[in-house]
């Protein structure tokens, strides 16, 4: 095209190379305009803008092609300056508007009243002469651009060269600035999807119950709209509490999906067998293997609080290492085996261990612990307050200034603080030694049934 105006330009009269020179450069800046808008609801007018300020016309229109229905719908019509709101949708193959759509070639119609093609309706009345331009885009009909004057012969041969130069670069518009369109929609949509599926999740988290012997505190912050960590908590089978932490390898919607499973099928293993946390892991084990794929697995510890003995029974399948803090000097449970879904045949042991009064144990996510320095953070407590609380742990594991990694992993945490049973025995034996007094009964006016010997 800059080839042909050249030559026009070396070959032609002053004015010939003035309209060249004057079409190319109005190409040039409709180009560069519309490829910088990228808001659908901005485009069309922009397009008509653009053309009405090198081309006279009384009517616009941009029509765009429905292939579903095979029709032009008007996107954009202006008169005179003003909206015109009474465009009317046509047939592919109907008008002049559908000729040009149908021979993929501009149609410029000096008389209307003589063409047999144009539709004459209310829309056009004063209308005499038109010119449609077809958008085609890699072979596809895209739209139509329809120019129509109150003047006979009101458009140029000129005119219609022009708008064959002009009308691939607006083609190439409405097909980026529609699919911009179509995937901030979609992009919209999956938001709207992922933050339901996120409240979902949240949902699925659990309240931990009080217990007169264990208190406990979580958090879990997901590294992106869904996480693939979860935490369950389980009925002890007598007077206990029974935690998990569970971590699907990977991130994102997958890994909730995976860990979404994983937690229901824990659910049902351990209300078959309470009392056999190894069991439960082998068994939940074997499932796992035969549901999730190759590339994922599921890292789990499983801690069941028996709080007549204090006697905590634990078995950690791949999470980092629980944490006792005891009289300000740290225990870390280095038992573990190997995560769930991997192996087939793993065996999986259960650990005992007595905890005592006002233990503090801390369970985490690799999150957590690849990230933050545990050690530190508890050194750093205990330097500060003699006797930490449960509190006082969450709030610094929670506040922790994580390495400024981008592509940070799911963070979960649970932390247990043991009571003092000897204080709760001592406190019920007061209550029963306390007299019972008891209470006077109130005189009644009702006449009691008189007993009838047999």
């Amino acid at each position: 095209m800059a080839l042909s105006l050249a030559q026009e330009v070396q070959q032609g009269t002053n004015e010939d190379a003035n309209y060249a020179l004057s079409a190319l450069t109005a190409i040039h800046e409709i180009g560069s305009y519309l490829t910088s808008i990228s808001d659908w609801s901005l485009l069309a007018a922009g397009i008509g803008h653009e053309i009405r300020r090198v081309i006279n016309c009384d009517l616009f229109t941009l029509f765009l092609y429905c292939e579903e229905e095979n029709r032009l719908e008007p996107r954009y019509s202006i008169r005179h300056g003003q909206e015109w709101p009474d465009a009317m949708s046509l047939q592919a193959d109907e008008g002049i508007c559908g000729a040009a759509a149908q021979l993929r070639r501009s149609v410029r119609v000096d008389d209307v009243t003589r063409d047999m093609r144009f539709i004459d309706c209310d829309r056009s009345n004063g209308i005499r002469s038109e010119l449609a331009i077809p958008l085609i885009h890699s072979n596809h009909l895209v739209g139509v651009l329809n120019l129509e004057s109150e003047y006979l012969a009101g458009f140029s041969k000129d005119d219609e060269w022009f708008m064959n130069a002009v009308a691939p670069l607006i083609a190439n518009a409405v097909v980026n600035a529609r699919l911009v369109f179509q995937l901030q929609k979609r992009e919209r949509s999956m938001q709207d999807d992922l933050q339901a599926a996120r409240a979902a999740q949240q949902g699925l988290l659990p309240r931990f119950a009080e217990h007169r012997q264990l208190m406990a505190r979580w958090s879990s912050d997901p590294a992106r709209e869904l996480g693939g960590d979860f935490i369950e908590s389980l009925p002890h089978p007598s007077d206990g509490v029974v935690h998990a932490l569970g971590d699907v390898s990977g991130k994102g919607t997958a890994a909730a999906l995976y860990g979404a499973m994983a937690q229901g099928m824990l659910r049902s293993e351990f209300l078959k067998r309470p009392t056999c946390p190894a069991d439960v892991m082998h068994e939940l084990n074997r499932e796992l293997f035969r549901c999730l794929p190759a590339n994922r697995f599921v890292a789990l510890s499983l801690l069941c609080f028996d709080a007549q003995t204090n006697r905590l029974r634990y078995v950690n399948a791949g999470m980092p290492w629980p944490i006792i803090v005891r009289e300000g000097k740290t225990i870390q449970l280095t038992k573990s085996s190997v995560p769930l879904g991997l192996l087939p045949d793993s065996q999986y042991t259960s650990i005992n261990v007595d905890l005592e009064a006002n233990d503090i144990l801390i369970l985490m996510s690799d999150g957590i612990s690849e990230t933050i320095d545990t050690n530190a953070v508890i050194r750093e407590l205990l330097r500060r307050r003699h006797k930490p609380t449960l509190d006082s742990y969450y709030d610094a594991f929670t506040n922790a200034n994580i390495n400024n990694d981008p592509d940070f992993d799911d963070r979960t945490l649970i932390i247990w603080q043991v009571g003092d049973k000897r204080a709760e025995l001592q406190a019920n034996k007061t209550h029963l030694s306390q007299p019972v007094v008891p209470r006077p009964i109130a005189p009644s006016n009702r006449i009691l049934p008189k007993l009838v010997k047999a």
